[in-house]
């Protein structure tokens, strides 16, 4: 088995079926890729979850935070206040101003994502040129795993093939192996898609054909791959938090993108600061 590591752009639920593992056959690193230079310090996409929550990724408020500013939508005045953020899944929820309340989406029930499920990427990841709300088709390509620094914006993902140059899934101990003990803590599972965002994308929702959330973006490339927060943690994240979210039946039909994308546009949210 082939191991190499890939960059992506700090920006970008755990997927069902057996974890594959093989011979090691030679192992070619790729340094990680730092962030693009975002919208005015820092800038990403967040979406409701209930009224007057709001889920976006930790690391856009960690540089607000490293860099004094506040968190503000775009366009409107008043800091958004974090009322709960981990780090370790990259995920913080967030409270707007007084008066903010915003509809809600509905995470899906779905137990688990196949690979080759339909699923489409919103947010803003336009940076300064464009401030319109993007949602971009792709598909599940399976599941991976990462090393993600928040706090610097930079991810190295695990990509391993057979013999035969096909790609496979790597184990948890393939990453330990790979990654090294000492990152062992910052290891996780993540979903990648195929499909690809850009700096303002980081936090928006990965969405089903019903117009139901099944992950979270938090890394990616214009060209793709997107990794997403699985949504067995985004749940887990927000029960932690004291909430229970509102859960979709599991999708099953052929989307349309854009009716998924009207329906979902007065729950999303552009942040800056």
């Amino acid at each position: 088995m082939v191991w190499s590591v890939l960059g992506a752009l700090a920006g970008s639920a755990l997927l069902a079926g057996g974890l594959l593992t093989g011979e090691v056959a030679g192992a070619v690193p790729q340094p990680a890729v730092p962030e693009a230079p975002p919208v005015r310090h820092s800038a990403g996409s967040g979406f409701a979850v209930a009224p007057g929550l709001v889920v976006t990724n930790a690391h856009l408020v960690l540089r607000c935070r490293q860099a004094d500013l506040p968190l503000v939508e775009v366009g409107r005045r008043g800091a958004w206040r974090v009322v709960y953020e981990d780090p370790d899944l990259d995920l913080a929820l967030l409270a707007p101003p007084a008066g903010g309340a915003l509809p809600s989406l509905r995470l899906s029930a779905a137990r688990h994502l196949a690979p080759g499920a339909a699923v489409m990427l919103l947010g803003y990841p336009g940076g300064e040129t464009l401030a319109s709300l993007v949602g971009t088709p792709g598909r599940i390509a399976g599941a991976t795993l990462t090393v993600h620094r928040p706090e610097t914006g930079r991810v190295a993902s695990l990509q391993t093939r057979d013999a035969s140059g096909r790609e496979v899934t790597p184990t948890w101990a393939d990453g330990v192996a790979w990654f090294g003990a000492d990152n062992a803590a910052r290891l996780r599972w993540v979903v990648q898609i195929t499909a690809g965002t850009g700096p303002g994308g980081s936090g928006g929702p990965v969405m089903d054909g019903a117009g139901a959330v099944v992950g979270v973006v938090f890394a990616g490339q214009a060209g793709g791959p997107t990794y997403a927060v699985p949504l067995a943690d985004l749940v887990g994240f927000l029960v932690r938090a004291g909430f229970v979210p509102d859960f979709a039946p599991p999708y099953e039909g052929t989307p349309n993108w854009p009716m998924v994308q009207d329906a979902a546009a007065g729950s999303m949210v552009r942040l800056a600061c």
